[in-house]
């Protein structure tokens, strides 16, 4: 059985295609995995786990200008922002840095608990932010990065 998108996903799947950088493919990706997968009742929790991956032969450190390293995203299906709580990120401006070893990843977990959500479409993704590469001498600085998108539906309430 073969499942067609909806446009809200379709819209969002073309928006996650875009390129944030140079033509080359990153050597920094991401990617997203929600439990449960299609649906998720109100009052119950979505757990979000984002790997990030190093497809370089060569450790690499991340340095980012702010506690924000990995952020997941929820959003209605009118691109309300649900998750984080207050439509965005609350991330304190200290530099930090994730080191992902060569050919490996690294991964990030979240939760998004549907305390009181309307019942309907949901997208979930996640966002490498901005970051630094030091390479001897040179520092080099990245675009975010975002992950594909997971797309879910929060049932109706029992009555």
């Amino acid at each position: 059985m073969t499942r067609r998108l909806p446009a809200f996903a379709a819209l969002l799947l073309a928006l996650a295609a875009c390129e944030t950088g140079s033509e080359r493919k990153p050597a920094v990706s991401v990617r997203l995995r929600t439990t449960p997968g299609d649906t998720i009742a109100p009052g119950d929790s979505l757990h979000m786990s984002a790997w990030v991956i190093n497809r370089e032969r060569e450790p690499l450190k991340l340095e980012f200008e702010s506690q924000c390293q990995v952020e997941m995203f929820v959003l209605t299906e009118d691109k309300s922002i649900v998750h984080p709580p207050g439509g965005g990120s609350t991330c304190i401006s200290t530099p930090t840095s994730l080191e992902v070893p060569a050919n490996d990843s690294v991964r990030v977990d979240d939760a998004w608990l549907a305390a009181a959500p309307q019942p309907g479409e949901y997208a979930a993704y996640a966002v490498v932010s901005s970051y630094h590469v030091t390479r001897g001498e040179r520092r080099d600085y990245k675009l975010s990065h975002r992950s594909n998108i997971v797309t879910f539906q929060v049932a109706r309430p029992p009555s």
